[in-house]
């Protein structure tokens, strides 16, 4: 099935190179050190995404998701039930909001 999910994932994105799709992969094999380097790459990414993203629509959901990233948070609780280690803080990703 994670096969499955994850070449249909590839296959929609159309880009190999996607964080998102690293930090899956990374999952699926449960390997510690690509995990941590897609996660950061994906945190760069989203940094980048609301840096160039021009006058925000709804203010203030651009404010708070630019501040805490939900869909990271989702991630580390994933990657901690995997048995992969995750930091006590991340950039966007606050300790205080994982417990």
């Amino acid at each position: 099935m994670g096969e499955r999910a994850l070449a249909a994932f590839q296959q929609c994105s159309g880009d190999s190179g996607s964080p998102r799709l690293a930090v899956c992969e990374a999952l699926f094999v449960r390997d510690q050190d690509a995990f941590d380097a897609a996660l950061e790459d994906l945190l760069i990414e989203r940094d980048a995404e609301f840096r160039n993203a021009g006058p925000p629509l709804h203010p203030q959901r651009f404010h708070t998701e630019r501040h805490v990233f939900i869909e990271g948070l989702a991630l580390l609780r994933l990657a901690e039930d995997c048995g992969l280690s995750t930091q006590p803080e991340y950039r966007m990703m606050p300790g205080l909001v994982r417990r």
